[in-house]
């Protein structure tokens, strides 16, 4: 299952301002973490000015995707949101195209 990951902090709190570099060098080793849990980085965007990222993960559940975060110490410096998301392409061919079909899964 895919997920969308949010992050967003504060000025104060980014890790481009962190004079040790420690967040900075944890939030480096994003994908080893990933890879060490089984889980894959699919992409990653960022938007430095408004201090805001997002991430497509690759997990079994969402629990799994807390704890690569976690693991990063990522919530030290941000807020994380965890969302399951479906590509659009899925969204169609399994959401909205049987929807308007009238067909039913139950």
């Amino acid at each position: 299952m895919q997920y969308m990951v949010e992050l967003e902090h504060r000025a104060e709190s980014c890790i481009a301002g962190d004079p040790a570099g420690n967040h900075a060098r944890l939030f480096a080793q994003l994908k080893d973490y990933a890879a060490d849990k089984g889980l894959q980085i699919q992409g990653g965007w960022l938007f430095p000015v408004g201090h805001r990222m997002w991430f497509v993960v690759d997990a079994e559940n969402g629990h799994d995707v807390q704890q690569l975060f976690f693991d990063a110490k990522v919530h030290l410096w941000s807020a994380i949101s965890v969302n399951p998301v479906n590509d659009y392409d899925s969204f169609l061919a399994n959401i909205l195209l049987p929807a308007q079909r009238g067909d039913s899964k139950e």
